[in-house]
């Protein structure tokens, strides 16, 4: 299979200038919408030459963001998936292509314990995007009984003056207050936020439909205490 014969076969124009103003890739753009680019995934995964093209150099967004999607999907052990992993993180260069990769990462939820060491040094990076994988990934699937400390305590740590790290790391404690208030709330008094992602904060719990108001004015209590 050509999976860039696909590509060019499932872009549509109309939707590249769209994405392009949300995206901000600096790779051209085709104009694939992500169901299409999910299936086309699976497709070539399923075809055995999903490692293949993840070896291949990328010439546009779509390519890129394919290949953030198969790294979910390929039929290797945890060890093999983070080596993978670590060595496409650089490619990564806008939220876009950031946050899809983190959403098909789906064995991290089943394997917490492999996955972690990898994702706490991420978080350690000076790369923006790495952080925000770190961030995004643990939201997606350690928001857990089990996890969900290791899955805050991530979301502090990710300390950046980058936009989308702030973002990443307000919109992750948002999830963890929805799911975990009290957990989060006591990790806000132990570790305390800069301003800028605090406001971040508190603007996504008012946006959610579920953090009640009750819990949202207990944020802003302690946002204003930290």
């Amino acid at each position: 299979m050509n999976v860039r014969a696909r590509l060019l076969e499932l872009a549509e124009p109309e939707y590249r200038d769209f994405s392009e103003r949300l995206a901000r890739s600096g790779l051209p753009m085709l104009g694939v919408r992500l169901p299409a680019l999910r299936r086309l995934a699976k497709e070539t995964v399923q075809n055995g030459e999903g490692e293949r093209f993840c070896e291949e150099p990328h010439r546009t967004f779509e390519e890129v963001m394919l290949h953030g999607m198969i790294l979910g999907l390929l039929r290797v052990d945890p060890k093999t998936r983070i080596r993978l992993i670590d060595e496409f993180l650089p490619a990564v260069e806008n939220w876009s292509v950031c946050d899809s990769t983190c959403a098909g990462l789906k064995e991290i939820a089943k394997l917490p314990d492999d996955y972690l060491p990898f994702l706490n040094r991420c978080v350690e990076a000076e790369a923006p995007f790495r952080q925000r994988f770190a961030v995004v990934c643990a939201m997606n699937h350690l928001l857990t009984e089990r996890t969900a400390d290791q899955a805050i305590a991530l979301a502090f740590r990710a300390r950046s003056d980058a936009y989308y790290v702030r973002m990443g790391a307000a919109w992750s404690l948002a999830t963890a207050l929805a799911k975990f208030p009290e957990r989060t709330l006591s990790a806000l008094a132990a570790n305390g936020l800069d301003d800028t992602t605090a406001r971040m904060l508190l603007s996504k719990a008012k946006q959610s439909f579920r953090v009640d108001d009750a819990t949202t004015e207990r944020l802003r209590a302690a946002l204003s205490r930290s």
